[in-house]
């Protein structure tokens, strides 16, 4: 990589990535961006936010392929109600529930 202006060669230090968030540009250094990559390194899970109201959810949220989560009663007991409550009471309060879910060990979570 070369500089734009003065064409020097660029090193690692010198590059930073830049994330988009709430319509500003965030600077993030290489390390920040692999911590962030590397979120919860070696475990698969699925984690709750918060909870935001139905009408923030845009149709352009949802551009990848579903997958369906399911509760796991031999892991946890009480998995399937604790669920199921969950969702009647979002359904209730036009809530949606925000999440971090990382699927694969050697993926990034996603929200």
């Amino acid at each position: 990589w070369v500089h734009p202006v003065d064409h020097t060669p660029l090193l690692p230090s010198d590059m930073a990535k830049f994330m988009n968030y709430g319509g500003r540009d965030i600077k993030m250094s290489v390390a920040e961006v692999k911590h962030i990559q590397g979120f919860g390194q070696g475990e698969n899970f699925l984690r709750l936010i918060g909870f935001r109201d139905k009408s923030t959810l845009k149709f352009g949220n949802h551009v990848k392929l579903p997958q369906f989560v399911y509760p796991c009663e031999n892991l946890v007991k009480g998995s399937t109600k604790l669920l199921n409550a969950l969702l009647n009471r979002c359904a209730a309060r036009d809530k949606i529930a925000v999440c971090s879910y990382k699927p694969r060990s050697v993926s990034g979570p996603s929200f």
